[in-house]
């Protein structure tokens, strides 16, 4: 995906900055959509060692494994997976920008490396509930403003409906319920 760096500096309003910043991005060019290699969404590693969590972390701090923690509170909590939809791994790979012109002027690779993010999503969902049996998918991607959607509905339905739909129907298929979380108000896109 992308080269990221976490701001401990304050904005001009005072509130600090506790999200990453995405500085670099693998997918340079719309060609390159298609030579994107992924990784095996069931590694082992994702599961069982020690990791940084960039995002809700200081990104330094080694914290325990995924099945560390589904051990660790397996009997006292509802488990709950977590997965991104094709907007949010799509401007992680490419950036928000470039993105959202390649969705513009290059549409069926933006849809073909879409489908190709959420065989990816997928592989790792299954493997997320078959290790901790988790029944419940925490589908994560942010869509839009606090006016509206980041682009248009139409944009939205033709390029990431069908993926999201096919993860929902994969998270129902293995037995578990799926919440979708975007950010913004986003009538437009039920």
């Amino acid at each position: 995906g992308c080269t990221v760096k976490k701001r401990y500096s304050r904005l001009e309003d005072g509130y600090m900055a506790p999200m990453e910043e995405y500085i670099d991005f693998s997918i340079k060019s719309p060609d390159d959509y298609a030579k994107f290699q992924f990784e095996d969404p069931k590694d082992p590693r994702r599961f069982f060692s020690p990791r940084q969590d960039i995002l809700s972390g200081d990104g330094f701090t080694v914290l325990p494994s995924y099945m560390d923690n589904v051990k660790a509170v397996r009997d006292d909590y509802c488990l709950i997976g977590g997965i991104y939809e094709a907007w949010e791994g799509l401007w992680r790979t490419r950036g928000i920008a470039n993105a959202m012109m390649d969705m513009a002027r290059e549409p069926e690779r933006v849809k073909e490396f879409c489908n190709r993010l959420i065989d990816f999503a997928i592989g790792s969902m299954q493997e997320q509930v078959r290790l901790s049996q988790c029944q419940l998918m925490y589908i994560w991607g942010d869509l839009g403003y606090k006016t509206g959607l980041l682009f248009s509905p139409r944009m939205w339905h033709e390029i990431f409906f069908l993926p999201l739909k096919r993860l929902v129907q994969a998270i129902h298929k293995e037995g578990c319920l799926a919440i979708y979380h975007s950010c913004g108000h986003n009538p437009e896109s039920t």
